[in-house]
């Protein structure tokens, strides 16, 4: 099983040996295009949680 396959039947274990790769700096062995894909996907997420309204004013605020 390929890491690009194991990225579609466990992404558990995808994630655990992704990040055991990137430890030991095995990056001929990435599976870069999904990883390019969660990390591009956690900015996002991230993003969209410093999108608030103010307390007090009720002021739609984006910080983007």
């Amino acid at each position: 099983m390929t890491i690009k396959d194991l990225y579609e039947q466990d992404y558990l274990a995808w994630l655990e040996e992704t990040a055991k790769q990137l430890r030991q700096r095995q990056t001929d062995v990435l599976d870069w295009e999904h990883l390019r894909e969660e990390i591009e996907a956690l900015g996002n997420e991230q993003r969209e949680h410093l999108t608030f309204v103010t307390p007090k004013s009720g002021f739609y605020v984006k910080l983007f």
